[in-house]
């Protein structure tokens, strides 16, 4: 991890690429492991989406 923020950032515009979409699931092997299913429930919570949004990801 970097811990100094970059001295220029440029960002990419949307106009330019396809956006990536990426997404959880809770697999049928995970289905009856509490601890799994509360860390799904824990990224679909407001707390969760706050924290995914905060590393600049869109959460809708």
């Amino acid at each position: 991890m970097i811990d100094k923020p970059a001295a220029q950032v440029w960002r990419v515009p949307e106009d330019l690429y396809a956006p990536i979409r990426q997404d959880a699931v809770l697999l049928k092997t995970g289905e009856a492991d509490p601890a799994a299913a509360a860390f799904l429930a824990f990224l679909q919570s407001e707390e969760g989406k706050a924290i995914i949004a905060s590393y600049g990801y869109d959460t809708h």
